[in-house]
């Protein structure tokens, strides 16, 4: 079982140094040309290996999913290779094998190995040519196994970096509206979008959950010859409980990879599911601890009242948030909901980080003023 306690050290510090003077941001760059010169060389040889591989797309809950196969994988022996994204603290957590992160050494080694590499591809195509690479050496080399390939999608699904392997089965989870700058502003286009990480004649499985984005998955695979599985079936918004759902799709994608392989001499075939929920991450650097709680969009922070009653967390004294938004209706939205979660804690502290994409922390200050002042916080 993976370990949910994280800890950062010097070497995760010396491997963001080395990332901070190499790249100013992670951007989103795609090109297809320059991908396909570049990795799927690797993912070719990958291919041949004849791995089970899947990969994770939606908008939310693609993370808690991915993890979830990653458990599974580990309760009935199977050797999980995991991409994620993004990490909290340390660039390592996207790297995980067998359940644990890469150590810090190893990854330093690949930076500088493949450092000449940092002027053609950007930060993340980057970090996931050294999964690719290391992934290989591991699938070569080791004497463990059998594998699983795990892919999150990083942003979108057509053009993410990730979608550059023909996967055995694809899942989706939800759609909401998120990084409408790239995706587009409705949720037919930022389906569209994400479903391109379907293939013709293999599985998909959707947890897709608004009635009218159900029927356009159902046309989409139909003209496209795609497998679609449902495994929460017509829940609805007001019915559906996101952690039921998360596992349901894990359960499903795994079963179907399973299937798969059920033919060959890899284990696949007489496997157990384990109920699993998800847990609150707990974060500590020997001094303190912290529990964190990741959402980007209203959906996930609506169903954060759900998780905590779920995981039986107590509500602490205080709260502390940051926010990526832009517009101030956004951000207006987002703290006029979370005043009313209670079960959070009792006071809220307003803060900013480090990055590009934080949203100043004046810019959130004056839009909680005018919402004290209208009384809606």
């Amino acid at each position: 079982m993976r370990v949910d306690q994280y800890s950062y050290s010097s070497t995760d510090e010396e491997l963001g140094d080395w990332l901070g003077l190499h790249y100013q941001f992670e951007s989103f760059t795609p090109g297809k040309e320059r991908l396909e010169r570049l990795l799927v060389p690797i993912i070719n040889e990958i291919k041949k290996l004849n791995i089970p591989t899947t990969i994770i797309g939606g908008t939310n809950g693609k993370g808690e999913v991915s993890l979830l196969l990653e458990e599974i994988a580990l309760q009935n022996n199977i050797y999980p290779l995991l991409w994620t994204s993004p990490h909290i603290l340390t660039v390592r957590e996207r790297f995980c094998f067998n359940g644990k992160m890469i150590e810090a050494d190893v990854l330093m080694d690949l930076f500088i190995t493949h450092e000449g590499l940092t002027s053609e591809l950007s930060y993340y195509e980057f970090l996931f040519y050294c999964f690719c690479k290391h992934s290989l050496e591991l699938l070569s080399t080791s004497s463990h196994g059998p594998f699983v390939l795990i892919l999150e999608v990083g942003l979108g699904g057509r053009l993410d970096t990730t979608n550059l392997f023909d996967s055995d089965v694809a899942c989706l989870t939800n759609i909401g509206r998120d990084h409408i700058d790239i995706l587009g502003n409705t949720l037919s286009a930022i389906l569209s979008e994400k479903i391109e990480i379907s293939r013709p004649h293999k599985d998909l499985v959707i947890g897709v959950n608004q009635k009218f984005l159900i029927r356009e998955v159902k046309d989409y695979c139909h003209k496209n010859e795609v497998i679609l599985h449902e495994p929460i079936g017509d829940q609805t918004d007001d019915d559906l409980d996101f952690k039921f759902m998360n596992l349901s799709l894990a359960k499903s994608v795994w079963s179907l990879l399973i299937e798969k392989k059920s033919e060959s001499p890899t284990g696949f075939d007489s496997l157990c599911f384990v109920k699993l929920w998800g847990r609150p991450l707990v974060v500590t650097d020997n001094v303190h601890k912290f529990t964190l709680l990741g959402t980007h969009n209203l959906d996930g922070l609506r169903s954060i009242p759900q998780f905590i009653l779920n995981s039986k967390m107590t509500a602490g004294d205080e709260i502390w948030v940051a926010l990526t938004r832009t517009q101030d209706s956004e951000i207006s939205t987002f703290l006029t909901l979370l005043s009313t979660l209670k079960c959070l804690g009792k006071k809220v502290m307003i803060t900013s980080f480090d990055h590009p994409r934080a949203t100043d922390l004046a810019k959130i200050e004056k839009c909680a003023g005018e919402l004290l002042k209208m009384n809606h916080v």
